[in-house]
């Protein structure tokens, strides 16, 4: 049973309006990632701070319970209201993301008890909005980083057991990693709806 956590918080600056309902192809942002996760998932949660703007997806919607932290608080919440062991956390502007890779992360873990963080890393890093975490070992470590002051979304990694997965694995499910790609600009939207299009190239 696997819980999926969409955070659509963040103040948006560069986007200009509410990050997860500008339009791409045809559809709020948030919602291009819904559609392409919602069959690997058991329970969908978004995290946000203004739910009513999100009624319209007819899922569950939460706040973020820690304020100022960003991501962080986002991952917090999820964990904390997700009614599953295996929680996938991702971001609502990632409209390529691939529930391939996402259902191959939800196996390793589940074969894997003794991980508590399955996460993508490629020559840029960590992808923790993209990664999945198991809720009972990674809620108290990502606490504790909150009530230490940390706002970085890896400041708690040294305190559970985190198996990365490397580029070249990566690529075999999204050769060029258009999946990791981010939007925060309108530039960046039209971009890539010029590059890779609308088609869902995920199956």
């Amino acid at each position: 049973m696997v819980s999926i956590v969409i955070q659509s918080g963040g103040q948006s600056t560069r986007m200009g309006e509410e990050k997860g309902l500008v339009p791409f192809c045809g559809k709020p942002l948030i919602q291009n990632v819904l559609e392409r996760v919602q069959h690997i998932g058991d329970e969908i949660i978004i995290v946000t701070n203004k739910p009513d703007l999100y009624n319209f997806l007819k899922v569950k919607s939460v706040n973020d319970i820690y304020q100022n932290y960003g991501a962080l608080a986002g991952l917090h919440s999820g964990l904390t209201n997700a009614k599953h062991n295996i929680v996938v956390n991702l971001a609502c502007d990632i409209p390529y993301v691939n529930s391939e890779l996402l259902s191959y992360l939800i196996e390793k873990m589940k074969k894997q008890p003794d991980r508590d963080v399955i996460i993508p890393k490629t020559e840029m890093g960590y992808e923790p909005m993209q990664a999945v975490y198991r809720r009972k070992t990674c809620l108290p470590a990502v606490e504790a980083a909150i009530r230490e002051k940390k706002r970085r979304m890896i400041s708690w990694f040294d305190q559970v057991n985190v198996m990365e997965i490397e580029e070249t694995t990566l690529r075999t499910f999204n050769q060029d990693l258009e999946n990791f790609i981010n939007m925060n600009t309108k530039n960046e939207l039209q971009m890539a709806e010029n590059t890779f299009g609308c088609i869902n190239k995920d199956n």
